[in-house]
């Protein structure tokens, strides 16, 4: 993703772009205000390190005063970048196939039927 995109993507997210705090023209420096009950006003400051011949990878660093509000803009930021949109597909009229049960001592250690649990 080109850093102008970046740069878009975290303006309508409503953290603000910093340019010129970093000197790397590759890279980019958000910063935010969190506003919580239990933190008040925490600043919360985002750097994003491209590397313009691997536009594939990229290292992210996120500093805030909480590590658990750290942790979740970092995995909100992350889920941002990533995500790709998906094409619509076209309908295919193909039999369904009936769900296999699984037992129960495999559903507690499946990752996704933990995650479908909690839904």
């Amino acid at each position: 993703m080109p850093l102008i995109e970046m740069a878009n993507l975290f303006s309508t997210h409503h953290l603000m772009v910093c340019p010129g705090l970093d000197p790397n023209p590759n890279n980019l420096v958000a910063c935010a205000t969190f506003y919580s009950e239990s933190t008040k006003a925490m600043l919360c400051l985002i750097r994003i390190e491209t590397d313009p011949a691997d536009r594939t990878q990229l290292r992210m660093t996120v500093g805030t005063g909480d590590p658990m509000l750290t942790f979740e803009l970092k995995e909100f930021v992350k889920e941002q970048l990533i995500a790709i949109p998906v094409a619509s597909r076209a309908v295919t009229s193909t039999p369904a196939t009936p769900a296999q049960p699984t037992s129960p001592a495999a559903a507690l250690n499946d990752p996704g039927a933990i995650l479908a649990g909690l839904l």
